[in-house]
């Protein structure tokens, strides 16, 4: 992204109750697929630990991540609490900026037993619904 856009801004997402990119210690967190404890070698690199492309680490809650993928998916998002945190991080980002890109990359079906189908009035019992734009 940066070689192709070299003003863009870049931040990683990483649970509250886990800031291992920020220098905190893992901790317990229901985030699934991200703050797993370990910094990832593609994150790895030379400014305060981590790779140059990444401008700001943003700590997101996991229950207010929860929180959010349930919002999205009431407005036809089928995702789950890492989206949720994705669209937190770019809530904060969009005070900032004037565009903001983030990627859903999950989606609800491994949440059912959180309640996450329950809350879809589009897509209720899929393994995948489609992402309404």
């Amino acid at each position: 992204i940066k070689e192709r856009f070299p003003d863009a801004y870049i931040a990683a997402i990483e649970p509250l109750q886990s800031p291992v990119m920020s220098g905190g210690k893992p901790g317990k967190h229901r985030i699934s697929g991200i703050g797993d404890g370990l910094i990832p070698n593609i994150v790895i690199g030379n400014k305060n630990g981590l790779n140059e492309i990444i401008d700001e680490v943003i700590l997101i809650d996991d229950q207010e991540a929860e929180t959010a993928a349930k919002y999205l998916s009431i407005r036809g998002y089928c995702v789950g609490p890492s989206s949720g945190a994705n669209y937190l991080g770019s809530t904060i980002l969009s005070e900032r900026f004037e565009t903001v890109v983030t990627v859903f990359a999950d989606s609800f079906s491994r949440y059912k037993s959180r309640g996450f189908e329950r809350t879809n009035p589009i897509c209720p019992n899929r393994e995948r619904c489609p992402i309404l734009l």
